[in-house]
């Protein structure tokens, strides 16, 4: 069997191959200025190293590693997409339709792919979400068929009862006979939402990936 290959593991959200644009000799290991946003930080980093973070689109996998389906596709696009745009700026603009579909697609990943994208996408995740929770804490029964299909299914120990799911999301403090071992806010909303991820996928990373 051969070696597997190696892991991208730094992933870059504005791909190198744009970056060395801004640079003095054009190559990936020429420096550029790089502002942050939001913050008055001021530096300058190789492109190589510029704009790029830990595993920033790879998703952990159950039984361990990751799943880098996403980082391995725009690595993909970037590869085909580049040459389209090396070819403008060398004044060449005589693109085929398969060419400007590329850079097409190259431009609006970009947009979506950054920092900023990402959490505001998170946002909204999260106040849907949070919408959802209300609006199924205030129809009669809802919580308490969802708590009874979670002990059924062995996946809660009902330590969360359907009142402490409301008073938690109402602003109350819910109340328990014993001290848990996590916030009692983690533990309504684990056990929340572990009844709403069945019918609706989109919940799965709102409260589990951020408040918990």
């Amino acid at each position: 069997m051969g070696t597997p290959p190696q892991r991208n593991i730094q992933q870059h959200y504005v791909t190198a191959a744009y970056l060395v644009g801004f640079t003095p000799e054009g190559t990936r290991d020429s420096q550029l200025y790089v502002y942050e946003r939001n913050t008055e930080r001021r530096f300058r980093l190789i492109a190589d190293e510029a704009a790029k973070r830990r595993n920033y689109y790879s998703a952990p996998l159950p039984q361990g590693g990751f799943d880098d389906t996403v980082d391995t596709m725009l690595t993909a696009l970037e590869g085909q997409a580049m040459p389209s745009l090396q070819k403008i700026l060398a004044g060449d603009y005589s693109l085929s339709t398969f060419e400007r579909a590329l850079l097409a697609f190259l431009i609006a990943f970009q947009e979506f792919r950054t920092p900023w994208t990402r959490q505001i996408f998170r946002q909204m995740q999260e106040d849907l979400t949070t919408s959802t929770m209300h609006m199924l804490a205030n129809q009669p029964g809802v919580f308490e068929r969802i708590s009874a299909e979670l002990r059924a299914s062995g996946e809660s120990d009902g330590s969360v009862t359907p009142d402490q799911m409301r008073d938690a999301l109402r602003g109350g403090v819910p109340h328990r006979s014993s001290p848990p071992s996590i916030s009692d806010k983690d533990a309504v909303f684990r056990s929340l939402c572990q009844g709403l991820m069945r019918p609706n996928a989109i919940l799965i990373q709102s409260r589990l990936a951020i408040d918990l």
